[in-house]
């Protein structure tokens, strides 16, 4: 190819990308990639234009053929461990980025990544020692901070207190996403330092930034919401049998911060489990169906549900394993998922809502994703819809679907686990009651949490702040209840 015609193809690229045809965009990118393997202009501009489809697959392709032409490059492999952490393939990003770490030793953005990984197998000490050895490469280091914030102890945070100080002061030289997880960082020690005012203050300071970046469609919400009631809200199903397509399936189906990732690693504990995360392999297989609602759409969408969930979980279509999916918007789909996979199971994961809502707000999830949770407001409107449509699918239950209150799990550990063990159809196994020695990478903004034994000391989250929360009560309302899932 000459270089006239992959400059054509770099600004035909461009071109498409900001114009949002994201799909020319991809395959110009690919087309140049396919000549020249290490076009770094390439690589960027696809990991960014895939990163607006969704699409983490493309990018890991490309970026393992780059690696392999250039193993030695720096910022190949820092977008290939990028890449995999996007792709939820945390252990073999973690890998690579220690292998990396013994070429650069200097880069910081390596040495974060190689601390994550100790973070999501619960290595603390070595996490912070890592966090601290990239802080010191990179004194600018946002992340440093704020994963030093995160996985830090008592030891730590009189050495961060001011750090973290000095960097705010500096803010305006930051782009809005470090400015964002700088704020949540501050947030974070104050916390944990019992300064309560001072972490109220970082946590809005914090989501002023958030809702100015990306907003919330609401109505698109609503619109959502609304229409799974009215296509799935009467279904008639037929009564699953032991040959069932859903049978090795199992749906954590929760509101973020209410429990969801403790319930996955205590059922990833057991051995027949495999995990595969929060996908968008649900939704995916929603819309093909949603574009014919007829038998043959149907069997389309679930297979191509079990295809990626059988990669993700990295196991044959002949192995006896159990797949548990715990995307975030799954509550939205149950009525769907009753209708695409009899037989599956559904572990409704509860929390007091006051709690999980102040927690919500208190978590920095990223820049397109929860965008409803740096508003109050938003906040309370999305339980109160999420209660609404729980209500439905609860009415529609017959033996599919179990309610576990986070409370009462950390309040009764051994019987409750050992009801969601028995529900899901699974044999006991004492495995399942030491889920936190676990050695398998954890990524959420829970990790550190299931890295111990259950404990009491979440519930009540919100008890501290209450003197800032009149507006998310009040906006609540009723929604507030934590019992709210019985009332039918």
């Amino acid at each position: 190819m000459e270089n006239a015609e992959v400059d054509r193809l770099v600004q035909q690229a461009r071109d498409a990308y900001q114009g949002g045809a994201f799909a020319r965009a991809r395959a110009a990118w690919e087309r140049i990639l396919e000549h020249d393997p290490t076009h770094f202009d390439a690589l960027t501009g696809l990991t960014n234009t895939c990163h607006q489809m969704s699409d983490t697959l493309t990018p890991i392709a490309f970026l393992e053929r780059a690696h392999d032409a250039k193993p030695d490059d720096e910022m190949i492999l820092i977008f290939y461990v990028d890449a995999l952490i996007a792709d939820q393939r945390h252990q073999q990003a973690f890998d690579i980025a220690r292998e990396a770490v013994k070429l650069f030793p200097n880069n910081a953005n390596l040495r974060i990544q190689v601390a994550r990984g100790w973070m999501g197998t619960g290595e603390s000490e070595k996490s912070r020692e890592g966090l601290w050895a990239a802080f010191e490469s990179d004194p600018t280091s946002i992340s440093a901070l704020y994963y030093l914030a995160r996985v830090g102890d008592n030891s730590d945070l009189p050495r961060l207190e001011p750090l973290l100080a000095k960097a705010w002061d500096q803010r305006e030289t930051l782009e809005p996403p470090a400015q964002l997880i700088l704020a949540f960082a501050r947030a974070t020690v104050a916390e944990k330092q019992n300064r309560i005012d001072d972490a109220w203050d970082a946590y809005a300071a914090g989501n002023e930034i958030h809702k100015k970046m990306v907003p919330f469609d609401e109505p698109g919400f609503v619109k959502t919401v609304n229409s799974h009631i009215q296509l799935f809200g009467k279904v008639h199903r037929e009564p699953a049998g032991d040959d069932s397509p859903g049978r090795n399936l199992i749906f954590v189906v929760s509101l973020p911060r209410s429990g969801s990732t403790l319930t996955e690693q205590i059922l990833a504990s057991h051995s027949r489990v495999r995990p595969i995360g929060e996908r968008s392999l649900v939704r995916d297989a929603f819309n093909i169906w949603n574009a014919k609602r007829d038998a043959a759409a149907l069997e389309e969408a679930r297979a191509l549900y079990l295809k990626g969930a059988r990669r993700y979980a990295e196991c044959g279509e002949d192995e006896d394993v159990v797949i548990v999916d715990k995307s975030i918007t799954n509550y939205i789909f149950v009525g769907f998922l009753r209708l695409l996979f009899p037989g599956a199971r559904l572990v409704h994961v509860v929390r007091a809502p006051l709690d999980a809502a102040f927690s919500c707000y208190a978590t920095p999830f990223g820049l397109n994703a929860l965008k409803w949770c740096s508003d109050f407001g938003n906040i309370a409107r999305v339980f109160r819809r999420y209660q609404k449509l729980m209500k439905v699918w609860m009415r529609e239950s017959r033996d599919d679907m179990m309610t576990l209150s986070y409370e009462e799990l950390t309040a009764d550990p051994e019987v409750k686990v050992r009801e969601l063990i028995a529900f899901c159809g699974l044999a006991w196994e004492p495995a399942c009651l030491s889920f936190h020695e676990s050695k398998r990478q954890v990524a959420t903004a829970s990790a550190s949490q299931v890295r111990r034994p259950i404990y009491k000391t979440a519930q009540g989250r919100a008890v501290p702040f209450d003197a800032h929360l009149k507006e998310l009560k009040q906006a609540l309302g009723r929604a507030a209840d934590p019992r709210w899932f019985e009332k039918m």
